[in-house]
């Protein structure tokens, strides 16, 4: 910034700024001469036809610059020379690339060899959100034809800046529903239909003008004259007529203006019929069927079919929109944190069938699943199925698998599902989540469709539930995303892809730890607070990836296996809560990563192991072992030479397990 004109000002001096720049009146002035004067150095010139539009033409093409406000829109033939503005607007300005043109000022964009699409979904949802709409029912038409307003009807309101506000959004959502426009603008009354028609040919003359030396501007070869369609003979005559008389004489201009245009053929004037006029929609409320009609003539695809995410979380919503019928190419669909209510509906599985690869239903009211045609069903792109935090009830169908291949992540905690759990999966399978319901049975009625299950799983959490029987050694041993893994090669990368952010909540003593991304190399054992039986088998040790198991509040029994100690970059581990014997193992102590602990509640005896993480465990690891002492715990140990470990009892390796981290998945 320069001082003020006039002002002085000391060598070695600086200028304190009083109030923020933003904001003032002179701030888009200043940021505006500042951008311009930067952009002309570089070879740009301003359209004298739009002032935010900058153009540079070289011998290898044309690069367009359109600037609103600081956000900017870079296009043109000439990909070199893109690159380097790029580069030296970088230099002089904070600048960050967002990539393909996909999202601007409110508008979405999409496209695809027949042209570009453009809609407002988002700013429309957001926009019934701020007024408390998302639970009206839809109307077939904007207004109806019966209503009359005049300026004498309703009552003042005390302040009206919600409802300008409110007009200018709806104003702004013509852009992309132009049927919207007799209901929100303003009209003007002319002193007869042939006025107001003539009035009209005017005003689109001169926006087809400025729309013609723009393109010129822009490099796009110059249009012979455009067709103007008007369903008033009257109008037309007078257009084509050089001789003017007194009922014409009160636009007498606007009469010298269109029959220049159309004696120097810069537009075409032809006559169409009012049924067919598409204008129509703006100039008059219509009843359904001609308002379709004349919809369609527009162009206006109100469904939306070709739009790639949706995202109407928290927008109070209490059912399914109706639009998401006819999507066709979505791939992601986040209704999370609404008041959806009821079954969930079978055409939803319609929606992008051979597109869709993220669909979240998470914290709503729905109740069922059970009718769903799950034989037929098939989303062959779905790798994301969230249906957490809801009041989903009865059976879960055995053929849950068949509907997708890819099904990389399927959460169904916090439900209320209460039977055995008898699905069949995909060997895609990376994140299983069935935590806070009522599952019962034995686990081993689990399967997958490849010869060794769940290949890729690296998360199951089916705490709080009431499994019971033996731990599944025989799925343990198929964990083969758990065991070898090489960190060198995956350290850098994370679970999910562009839909899916794997975080989790991980909830250990009433302490919740957020892991905002998860890198491939994270695996977690959660079979919490169930009923298993029987002993922790020597195979666990294969599992040499993970990072964190629980097994609390279940009935295991026997001695802690040895074998845990190979679980090197194990960081958290509660078996608190079951019926283990003997002495803590001598090998757990070679754990180094080892950050929470909890053994508590036990039969455990003996010396507590020494070593540099487990000296930094207090005495809530060890609570309720009345039989163990040495360091946290006050009991000291006698005197006595060291025992060799405790011996790990050999077991048949088809067994069962459980434990009780309460984490979930985060969408």
């Amino acid at each position: 910034m320069q001082p003020p004109f006039g002002s002085t000002i000391p060598t070695h001096k600086v200028c304190k700024l009083q109030r923020a720049l933003y904001g003032l009146k002179q701030a888009p002035r200043a940021w505006f001469a500042k951008f311009s004067a930067t952009i002309h150095d570089f070879g740009f010139t301003s359209s004298p036809y739009d002032s935010a539009l900058f153009i540079r033409t070289t011998a290898q093409g044309t690069t367009l610059l359109f600037l609103y406000v600081d956000d900017m829109i870079i296009t043109g033939d000439d990909e070199a020379g893109i690159l380097h503005l790029k580069q030296f607007l970088s230099q002089h300005f904070e600048m960050k690339d967002l990539g393909t043109f996909n999202y601007f000022l409110g508008l979405e964009i999409s496209h695809d060899s027949s042209g570009y699409f453009l809609s407002q979904a988002k700013y429309a949802s957001d926009f019934l959100a701020r007024v408390a709409l998302t639970d009206c029912k839809t109307a077939s038409t904007p207004i109806n034809p019966q209503t009359r307003l005049t300026p004498l009807d309703g009552t003042l309101l005390l302040d009206a800046t919600l409802c300008w506000q409110l007009v200018g959004s709806l104003i702004y959502l013509t852009v992309t529903r132009p049927n919207l426009s007799y209901a929100v603008h303003i009209t003007l009354t002319a002193r007869s239909s042939t006025e107001a028609e003539y009035r009209a040919l005017t005003d689109t003359t001169q926006e087809l003008l400025w729309l013609h030396w723009l393109l010129v501007d822009m490099g796009v070869a110059s249009i012979d004259g455009t067709s103007l369609y008007c369903d008033n003979q009257s109008a037309i005559q007078i257009a084509y007529n050089d001789v003017f008389h007194d009922r014409t004489k009160h636009i007498e201009i606007h009469c010298h203006f269109i029959h220049q245009h159309v004696t120097r053929g810069t537009v075409q004037l032809h006559f169409i019929a009012s049924a067919d006029q598409p204008a129509d929609i703006f100039t008059k409320a219509h009843p359904p069927g001609p308002f379709s009609d004349l919809v369609s003539k527009l162009i206006v695809n109100s469904t939306l079919t070709t739009f790639d995410t949706i995202g109407l979380a928290s927008c109070n919503l209490s059912e399914l929109p109706n639009f998401l019928r006819e999507q066709t190419r979505l791939r992601s669909l986040d209704l999370s944190n609404n008041k959806i209510h009821g079954e969930v509906p079978k055409w939803l599985f319609n929606v992008g069938k051979d597109s869709l690869q993220n669909l979240n239903l998470s914290h709503n009211f729905l109740i069922s699943l059970e009718r769903l045609p799950w034989k037929n069903l098939c989303l062959s792109s779905l790798l994301v199925l969230d249906l957490s935090n809801n009041s989903l009830s009865g059976l879960i169908p055995q053929c849950l698998g068949n509907l997708s291949n890819n099904l990389s992540v399927l959460n169904l905690g916090i439900n209320s599902f209460s039977s055995t759990f008898t699905a069949t999966f995909t060997k895609e399978l990376q994140v299983l989540v069935l935590r806070f319901n009522r599952f019962h049975g034995h686990i081993g009625t689990f399967t997958t469709k490849s010869k060794h299950p769940f290949p890729k799983l690296r998360i199951i959490d089916i705490s709080y539930n009431e499994f019971t029987r033996l731990l599944p050694t025989n799925y343990i041993k198929q964990f083969e995303a758990m065991t070898n893994v090489d960190e060198h090669e995956l350290k850098l990368k994370y679970m999910g892809e562009y839909y899916y952010q794997d975080s989790v909540v991980v909830m250990m003593k009433g302490y919740e730890i957020e892991y905002s991304r998860i890198l491939t190399v994270f695996s977690i054992i959660d079979l919490s607070r169930n009923k298993f039986q029987g002993e922790i088998l020597k195979s666990i040790e294969k599992l040499n990836s993970l990072r964190g198991l629980n097994l609390s509040r279940n009935n295991l029994t026997g001695h802690i296996p040895t074998s845990l100690g190979k679980l090197t970059n194990l960081e958290s581990l509660d078996l608190s809560l079951n019926e283990f014997v003997g002495k803590i193992p001598q090998q757990l102590a070679s754990l180094t990563f080892l950050e929470v602990l909890n053994l508590s509640d036990n039969q455990l005896v003996g010396r507590i192991p020494q070593g540099s993480q487990f000296n930094t465990f207090g005495n809530d690891s060890y609570n309720g072992n009345l039989a163990l002492c040495g360091f946290p715990l006050s009991k000291i140990c006698e005197k006595q030479q060291p025992l060799p470990p405790s011996p790990t009892l050999q077991h048949d390796e088809n067994s069962d397990w459980e434990g009780g981290f309460n984490w979930k998945v985060l969408l």
